[in-house]
């Protein structure tokens, strides 16, 4: 493993920055989705309602673009494109991970609503194909 994938591989685990998810409908239009997202196994892992849009939309064609970047200056990301496959959420821990990722606690209206309707919860789990990142830091160093 090189200095630039391990850099990529600790940005993909300790990012809290939602990942936005390309995908295409079944008419082959584009669209995106924001989700919280873990990393384990060279997987990313999100997790959405089973009647969600976006998983009838993997049904029809699982491969899908994603993003990780920043919303201000100085910009830096990292871009990819994979597969989905999708499973029950049932009893993987995941939705719990995820709300403690990005809530910082389960003792919250939003975390208590989540996981009162996890049976009905699936995983997106998306085997990366290619990964690359940006960074202009440098660039824009002059930039608070």
């Amino acid at each position: 493993m090189n200095r630039e994938t391990k850099s990529l591989e600790s940005e993909l685990l300790n990012s809290k920055i939602p990942l936005k998810l390309a995908f295409n409908d079944r008419h082959n239009n584009p669209n995106i989705v924001s989700l919280w997202f873990n990393y384990s196994n060279d997987k990313l892992q999100c997790v959405t309602h089973r009647s969600a849009w976006v998983l009838k939309c993997l049904h029809y064609n699982n491969k899908v673009g994603f993003e990780l970047s920043t919303n201000s200056a100085p910009y830096r990301g990292i871009r990819g494109r994979g597969k989905t496959s999708v499973a029950p959420l049932g009893e993987s821990g995941l939705l719990r991970q995820l709300i403690v990722k990005y809530l910082d606690t389960e003792n919250c209206d939003l975390a208590r609503w989540l996981l009162n309707r996890s049976k009905d919860e699936r995983i997106i789990s998306i085997d990366i194909d290619h990964l690359s990142s940006w960074d202009y830091s440098e660039r824009m160093s002059d930039i608070s």
